[in-house]
Parts: C-alpha cells; structure tokens; sequence
C-alpha cells in the first residue's frame, strides 16, 4: 500500500516495506516534507495522528469534515499532540458557496481545495472569477485559504 511505501521507517505490518524506496529515503530526511494523509478510516485519522503534518479531507461535506476533525482529534490526544501540530486541507463534495465555505472555516479547515472546471482556460477563468466575487468578501475576516 502507499502508505507503508511511504512510512517504510515506521516498518509497518500492513504489507511488506520497501525500506530502500526513494519515498522512505525522503522520510528519513530531517527535516522531511510535511505529510498529509488523506482518508477517513481509523488507520488512516491515525497515520496522521501519530506521523502527519496534515490531514487531506476529499468530496466532504462540511458535517463530515466535522466527524473526523472530532474522530481525529482523539487520536490526537492519545498520541501526545493536539490539532495545532497539524494542518487541515479538504475538497468540498458537490457545489459550494460562501456559506459552506464559512462552514468549512468554522469546522477547522485551513485550506480549501477548490476543484474549477471548465471547456477551455476562459471558462474556468470565468469560474473563478465568479467564485471570488460570490465569497471573498463574506470570508475575508477569516483565515480560510484558497489553493
């Protein structure tokens, strides 16, 4: 699995580590790049509990960011950290807008993923432009990032 390719200095019992792997060469780096862990198992909120830098929320309302954020930060606790050691990223699930932004925010999201699509570069252009306009302005007192 990926996970253990990447947490190969962990020696991991899922599966069989591939230790001289480029990506367990780059874990064992100090300082390493941040990981962030996607999924919403407990092995998964775990990983990220004991190992992350991040966690990577995919196709989530804001309720069940909210789940795990809960799920999560106990297994925080059990690992001796809290929610300020780590970032929260995710992609919302279906259409958005300021108020399921704002919703994000208030769960303790840092960064919100927004997915823009669209025929050509114009459209998506336009898109954009138009979830600015829409947001923006709602959002700005808070510290909610666009990425």
């Amino acid at each position: 699995c990926v996970s253990c390719f990447v947490l190969a200095t962990q020696r991991p019992r899922c599966c069989t580590p591939l230790y001289s792997s480029a990506a367990s060469e780059v874990y064992k780096r100090q300082p390493h790049p941040p990981l962030y862990f996607g999924g919403e198992s407990v092995p998964a909120l775990k990983r990220v509990a004991d190992l992350g830098q991040g966690w990577f929320g995919y196709n989530l309302t804001p309720d069940q960011v909210d789940e795990n954020l809960k799920r999560l930060d106990g297994l925080l606790v059990e690992a001796g950290r809290s929610r300020s050691d780590i970032k929260i990223q995710v992609s919302p699930r279906g259409r958005y807008n300021a108020e399921i932004l704002a919703r994000f925010r208030d769960a303790g999201v840092d960064q919100v993923v927004l997915p823009l699509f669209g025929r050509d570069a114009d459209s998506v252009r336009a898109r954009a432009d138009a979830l600015a306009a829409d947001t923006l302005d709602y959002l700005r007192p808070a510290s909610l990032n666009f990425a």
